[in-house]
């Protein structure tokens, strides 16, 4: 929207009968409401939320192996793949950490602790950008200490020059951080032009 020049003249002539006026005319127009605010103009333009193999955009998970013979063989649930059908100059991460309920009891009558309380919080997250040459990126790596409920937005993460994003993988949990089973948490994918 374009400011009013016949306004704007007037503004400036009374700024110059009263120089204080010129402070008040500037402190005005800062937070007039046809100006844009400064994180619009600095923010990624619009976002879309990706969808995961699956076809759900967001996805829910409990951290865990799949058999004892997990740490063996490597089979386990950790990976999720969102689909890239368009191109993004950026890509963001969206990870929540679930409520934790309290655990039920068993026929026994004795609760079922599958999660240590020092460690109930420490979610290793692994992502990466995989790409149409099948090569990929990992764009970020970390353990994150999360109260339960917490929301934490990664990124943005930008693919090189070049290169033809296919997918985002996120990977939550590892065989080397057997702590961390048990452990729920929400996952969903932005690209963003």
């Amino acid at each position: 929207m374009t400011r009013p020049a016949v306004g704007w003249s007037l503004l400036r002539q009374q700024a110059r009968r009263f120089p204080s006026g010129l402070i008040l005319v500037l402190a005005w127009s800062a937070f007039a409401p046809w100006t844009t605010p400064l994180s619009a103009q600095t923010e990624a333009g619009v976002c879309e939320e990706l969808s995961a193999v699956g076809g759900e955009t967001s996805v829910s998970k409990a951290i865990q192996l799949n058999n004892p013979l997990t740490v063996v063989f490597g089979r386990t649930n950790f990976n999720t793949d969102f689909t890239v059908t368009t191109v993004y100059q950026a890509y963001w991460v969206n990870f929540q950490s679930d409520e934790v309920h309290e655990p039920e009891p068993n026929q026994d009558g004795d609760e079922e602790g599958v999660v240590m309380e020092m460690e109930k919080d420490l979610f290793p997250v692994v992502s990466y950008l995989k790409f149409s040459d099948r090569t990929n990126l990992q764009i970020f790596g970390d353990k994150l200490l999360l109260e339960p409920g917490e929301y934490r937005r990664l990124g943005p993460f930008y693919p090189p020059q070049g290169k033809l994003v296919t997918e985002v993988n996120v990977k939550v949990g590892s065989s080397s951080r057997l702590q961390a089973s048990g452990l729920r948490y929400t996952i969903s994918v932005d690209g963003c032009f």
